[in-house]
């Protein structure tokens, strides 16, 4: 088991994922709350397979492609006959992960018939397979796509130590002096305005921030960073997006905040879950609220109501019953 910093080259993924270091993918749950970080931690929080499992496949077409095809088979699910109900005679068709020589694939419920199904490597259908093919194609000829075409290495695996924690990065595409991390996204937003939404929704800055602290351990300084968006369906328009200064500072500043609660929780083990940010530090009371900040200040902007309006001032000369008068100030 790797334990010790620094970056290793041809790493298979099912030996990344052993590394007992901390993820970027599994650090960010703590914007969630510490409590779901811990859970995750704990194995009690599982990644949507199916949507890991296509992300990879086209990593794969576009970086590794003479490895794809040892990696991913088609599959459209277990091929074991149904022996009754509605069904009967049908194939089964659940998802399958045990296959004889990757041609015959079979469930969980029917591997038993073939006792040497051995667990099979990844499986797309053909209609996923055709998806991957074609985001591949296009994205290996398209002029946005040109730090693919410098020397550099694909899915690269760097061990680290930041803030005293051991973290892991696996980079999509390493060169001398960059990085690159591959995005796919839905059809039409690959606007400009869809793209920074994106960033700052899905944490992508805070991402990049972590893989270059990766690249940094080994290269010495921050890498170039680049995003590279690909839609998941026809017509798979692709946009690049360098990185500026300003959006990884913000980035590794974040990343700091998310290993020092971290850190924290694990010396206190206390793990605080989303109620605990919702008390005040100053009361200890709950926190009142209801609507969002843009809605308040749209309502004050308006005249609707004043900066510091109470329940009383807009029922003030209002007849109502008394049950609808017991406001809780």
């Amino acid at each position: 088991m790797i334990l010790s910093p620094g970056m290793y080259d041809d790493l298979p993924f099912s030996d990344y994922v052993k590394i007992d270091a901390m993820n970027f993918h599994t650090l960010k749950e703590v914007m969630k709350s510490p409590l779901h970080l811990k859970a995750t931690l704990d194995g009690l929080r599982k990644p949507d397979t199916d949507t890991f499992r296509l992300g990879r496949a086209i990593h794969s077409a576009i970086l590794t492609p003479r490895l794809f095809s040892k990696e991913f088979k088609i599959s459209d699910g277990c091929c074991a006959k149904l022996k009754s109900g509605a069904n009967k005679g049908n194939s089964c068709g659940k998802s399958a992960r045990w296959s004889c020589d990757d041609v015959y694939f079979f469930c969980g419920t029917h591997k038993s018939e073939a006792p040497n199904a051995k667990e099979a490597s990844d499986t797309l259908t053909h209609a996923e397979m055709q998806t991957v093919v074609a985001i591949r194609d296009h994205v290996t000829r398209h002029p946005a796509a040109a730090t693919l075409s410098m020397d550099g290495q694909p899915e690269v695996t760097i061990v680290f130590e930041h803030s005293g924690v051991l973290c892991k990065s696996r980079i999509d595409w390493l060169t001398a002096g960059g990085l690159l991390d591959l995005k796919k996204c839905q059809p039409g937003t690959t606007d400009d305005r869809s793209i920074l939404k994106a960033v700052a929704k899905f944490g992508y800055h805070q991402q990049i921030a972590f893989y270059s602290l990766a690249v940094a351990s080994i290269q010495g300084r921050m890498p170039q960073a680049e995003l590279l968006f690909v839609e998941d369906s026809a017509p798979h328009d692709v946009v690049s997006m360098p990185i500026d200064s300003q959006t990884l500072s913000i980035g590794l500043a974040e990343v700091e905040q998310m290993l020092a609660t971290y850190k924290r929780c694990l010396m206190d083990d206390h793990w605080p879950g989303m109620h605990e940010r919702s008390v005040s530090i100053e009361t200890g009371k709950v926190k009142r609220g209801g609507l969002p900040k843009w809605k308040r200040d749209e309502a004050v902007a308006s005249g609707l109501v004043g900066e510091d309006s109470w329940p009383d001032e807009a029922l003030r000369g209002v007849e109502l019953p008394p049950v609808l008068t017991g406001f809780d100030q």
